[in-house]
């Protein structure tokens, strides 16, 4: 069955106006409802502790009931579920969804878990095959067993990679590109065109490369981004440039999803931080400069066989940036993350 569309529901919002007003429900395992607008087969609740979570209705829940439970430090997950709530006009209905809960009473945790949830239910629509929730109960999973495991990139890192999605010029594309796995060699790769972000805390464009990153072994064009980037209290945090992205680009609630989960898989135990750190957003995008990975400097080869994983700082202080021109007429990745 094709799957309906509506747009990424805002569903901390929702929760906000209705069930966050309300009193809990007093028995443990009850739960009261509301319908989320535009998704009228899934219902957004609230548990016995005031948590949120999520009914999911699918065309073939039935055949999942079998599924295991998935238990984690901050959700569960419960397929094909036979569930009793009590609707906000006081209607009780019965039926079988797949629940996912979040746990305990972190309200910071809350407002995450709504968040993520509503770009997942964005990507399944209202009316999935069993197959999509699964496959998007899988993911959000992998996101919040990612957030006990320890950060894989610094909070500043992820930031600049961020900022460069949320002013692209075409931000689907440049999402498209964007590296799933952090330990990936480059940032950003599309076909042979590749773009790697590097940002300082120092107002000198001094960076460290590996050495593939600038001469790589694979035919591919490579694009450094360069930034300065430095705390500041007035500036944004990474949840507040996601939203930014989330808004531009409400469309298409798979990239918004693949953009959570790259979040969520690089942050790791350190979401919080991530949450919470703010940076000069100003500074930033005025220093933005991209350089073409031949022009800097870079150690000569071709290096002894018996050498491998060579590390090493340059600085671009003399390196000419790239113009918008060049960019643009690349076309692809390049053309992509000029700014709109």
């Amino acid at each position: 069955m094709s799957t309906q569309r509506q747009g990424i529901p805002d569903l901390a919002a929702l929760y906000a106006e209705t069930l966050a007003q309300a009193a809990a429900p007093a028995c443990s395992g009850q739960l009261s409802a509301v319908v989320i607008p535009g998704y009228p087969s899934h219902r957004l609740a609230q548990d016995s502790c005031g948590a949120p979570a999520i009914l999911l209705r699918s065309e073939t829940n039935g055949a999942s009931r079998a599924a295991a439970m998935i238990m984690l430090r901050h959700v569960t997950v419960s397929f094909g579920t036979e569930c009793r709530v009590t609707r906000s006009d006081g209607l009780v209905e019965a039926g079988r969804f797949t629940l996912i809960q979040c746990l305990g009473d972190d309200t910071v945790l809350h407002g995450y878990f709504l968040r993520v949830a509503g770009a997942m239910l964005g990507a399944v629509g209202d009316d999935p095959a069993g197959q999509d929730v699964a496959d998007a109960v899988a993911n959000l999973v992998e996101l919040f067993r990612a957030m006990t495991q320890p950060p894989a990139k610094s909070v500043q890192g992820l930031w600049a990679e961020l900022l460069l999605v949320a002013k692209a010029g075409d931000p689907v594309r440049l999402t498209g590109a964007w590296h799933l796995l952090p330990e990936e060699r480059f940032d950003f790769g599309s076909a042979d065109q590749r773009i790697e972000v590097k940002s300082t805390a120092l107002r000198s464009r001094r960076h460290h490369f590996g050495l593939e990153q600038l001469r790589p072994n694979q035919p591919a064009d490579v694009l450094v981004a360069s930034l300065y980037v430095e705390r500041a209290e007035t500036g944004a945090s990474v949840c507040e440039l996601a939203n930014l992205v989330r808004t531009r680009m409400a469309a298409h609630p798979d990239m918004v999803l693949h953009v959570d989960r790259v979040i969520g898989l690089t942050l790791g135990s350190d979401w919080r931080q991530g949450l919470e750190d703010r940076f000069d957003t100003q500074l930033a995008e005025k220093s933005l400069a991209f350089y073409r990975a031949t022009d800097i400097p870079c150690i000569p080869g071709p290096l002894p066989p018996s050498v491998s994983d060579v590390r090493f700082m340059a600085d671009l202080t003399d390196v000419p940036p790239v113009s918008s021109e060049w960019c643009r007429a690349e076309g692809g990745l390049f053309r992509s993350v000029l700014r709109r």
